[in-house]
Order: C-alpha cells, then structure tokens, then sequence
C-alpha cells in the first residue's frame, strides 16, 4: 500500500473498517501511522473488535468513572488500558474523587505546627491543609520558616556570616540571603581578600611582622606566601643541640633528618659544616670495573663484590640495557598445576609465590580455564 501524505482525510471505506481490524493491519493497508489509526479510532469512539477480548457487561460498564481506572481494572480483573477506552467510548468522565470534610478538630489543629506536619498528622495533603487554613484565616504559630527580628537583623554584617548563622541558629545560605536582599554589606568577613600592597610585603618582611601589620594569623601569610612561590628570606633559627650533633655520620642523612625532625639539607649542611664524613652514600658512582660485572653473574653476586645495593645493581643493569641471564624460573609441579585447575590466580598466586602474571601465563599455555 502506497504510503498517505500528511493530513490526508480519511475516507467512508477507510472509517468503516476501524475497529473491525487491528490498528497494526489498518495502519499497513491504509499506508498510515499505528498513532494515527489509533487516534482516529478513539475519537469515533470505536472500540477495537478482538476476539481474544471478553464482552462488556452492563453492570461492569455501571462501575466504569465510580473509581479510578486501576481500582475498577483491579476489581474486573482488566487492563487499565482497556478500562481506560471503554470509559472514553462511552464518554464517562474519569472519578474526580470524593473531598474529606474538615471536623472541628482537625480544624483546631491548623497553625499549631508547620503545615507539612499537620498534612502527614491528619493524612492529608500539603495543598489541602495550606488551603483550608489560608480560608480560614489562620495564621501559622508555629512556621517552619521563622520570621526575622529587629535585633537579628541589627547583627547582619557585623560578623561573618557563617558566625551569625551559628549563633542565630540559622542556615548560613539564609543568613547570606537576607543580608543580601537588605544590600547590607559585609564588613567583616571570614577570608578577607589580599590587596596588593599586602602582597607586595611577603618575602620582605619576616611572617610574623606581615601577619601584624595585615591584621591576619601568621598560618594565613605562611599559606599565602607559599602559594605564590615567594621564598622566605627570614627563616626562624633552630640552634643545634650537642644531642642533635652525635647523630651526624652515625646514619644515613634522611635518617637523621626524619628521627630529629629536620630538612634533609639542613643536615647535609650541618655535616658537611662539622667535617663529619657520609659513610652511608646513597649514589656512590660506579667503576668500569663493576659495570663490566652486571649480566655476566647474579645480581646478588654483583651486590656482594662491588658494596651497591640489590636495587640499585638491578637499576644500573636495566639503564645499560643488560639482560639478565640468572632468572630463576622454578618448575611448576603436579600439584601446583592442580590447584591452577581450581583457584582463581589471586590465590594460586599466593599459595605458590608466583606472580599473578606468571599464574596467567601458564593457564593460558596449558589451556586452562579459571578456577571458580
């Protein structure tokens, strides 16, 4: 069927046989939308004539608009569509619902709480109880949203904000808010902004001396200072101590610094000051002859014979791109393949101290699929 162009008009051929054959068929022999067939249908108010679809009764159509439309399918044992159709068919008006008189005492009730807790105290709604008490000319006693007084406001201002919440008992979007709408303006704020004058002093004068000046705490110049990257020229002495002394060369420097709660630098620089020799080099350069080692026997080995550290033998082989010809791969047995045929590779991993992606290597080689 030749599709049908936007709002062509339907003919008696057309209208005669809705109803009388699905939508789905009408909309495919008519060349038109599913939507537009339905809709059609609804308003001739045609129901849709399907075999597998029980006859209406006329004491099941006397139910039809006296409740809502899932009530009355609820009690039918219907669709709340098909309900729904029937009920437009036959131009019944949809249930409007019955209003619940107001008694004297739940009349008496209003303006004694907030509106919301009198609607869930008395099952109402939020609109109802508003309404009913706004005609009766009640006014709210106990409103959620207090009012403000003349001496709250006198303190708008005066304090931060976020303070006069606290001693208010107010939120601090409301306090901001009513200070705002009054255009009262904030003289003393929390933060306050950093001038350029007051910026120009860091790095000049000691923290201490700018904080007083600026009228600020000396953490907020110390905050401020470090964060635009100004260096402190007036750093405050920490004397050395003769305890603090003997630590010096007995450890390695970034031990000394952590147990006495110093800069590394410091410590270097005091030592180096004393003349007190670094028996613990962290990157002592290496010889040709050491580096002739690395690949041609173990790490450890290598450790042993030139006094570098495991890591740091490990490292220097890697950065000279030497392979490493003593890696120990230890066999897989019977059993530990038997347990890859059972565990996940987590916990082969840790039952035969392999690495996970050993553990994933050697499934995929035999084949394997994972262990539950």
């Amino acid at each position: 069927m030749q599709k049908v162009g936007p709002f062509q008009p339907w003919t008696a051929k057309e209208e005669a046989k809705l109803g009388v054959l699905t939508d789905e068929e009408m909309a495919r022999q008519t060349g038109r939308s599913v939507l537009a067939v339905r809709t059609r249908r609804q308003r001739l108010r045609l129901a849709q004539k399907n075999p597998l679809r029980r006859p209406w009764t006329r004491q099941e159509e006397k139910l039809l608009g006296t409740a809502t439309d899932n009530e009355v399918a609820r009690l039918l044992g219907r669709d709340r569509g098909t309900v729904c159709d029937r009920r437009c068919q036959l131009g019944i008006p949809h249930y409007q619902g019955r209003a619940r008189e107001w008694t004297l005492a739940e009349i008496k009730l209003l303006g004694s709480a907030p509106d919301r807790v009198i609607a869930r105290k008395l099952g109402r709604t939020l609109f109802s109880v508003q309404n009913m008490r706004l005609k009766s000319r009640i006014p709210m006693r106990n409103p959620a949203h207090r009012y403000w007084t003349k001496e709250e406001i006198a303190l708008l201002g005066t304090m931060p904000d976020h303070d006069l919440a606290r001693r208010l008992k107010r939120h601090p979007s409301t306090v901001v808010s009513k200070r705002m709408s009054l255009k009262i303006p904030y003289l003393k704020p929390r933060y306050k902004a950093w001038r350029s004058e007051e910026v120009q002093l860091l790095g000049k004068k000691p923290d201490a001396k700018v904080a007083a000046e600026t009228a600020r705490t000396r953490q907020a110049v110390v905050l401020k200072r470090r964060k635009l990257g100004v260096p402190n020229h007036f750093p405050s002495p920490r004397y050395w101590t003769e305890e603090e002394f003997k630590w010096l060369g007995r450890l390695p420097d970034r031990e000394v610094a952590r147990k006495l709660g110093r800069p590394i630098k410091s410590v270097q620089a005091q030592r180096s000051k004393l003349g007190i020799p670094n028996h613990f080099p962290m990157d002592r350069p290496w010889t040709k002859s050491e580096m002739c080692l690395l690949g041609k026997r173990p790490d450890k080995v290598v450790a042993q014979e030139s006094g570098h550290s495991l890591k740091s033998v490990a490292w220097k082989r890697t950065a000279l791109g030497i392979p490493n010809r003593f890696v120990e791969h230890p066999w897989w047995t019977e059993e530990e393949i038997e347990v890859l045929r059972r565990m996940p590779d987590k916990k082969v991993a840790l039952k035969t101290g392999r690495t996970v992606a050993a553990v994933k290597a050697k499934r995929v080689a035999l084949k394997i699929r994972h262990g539950n």
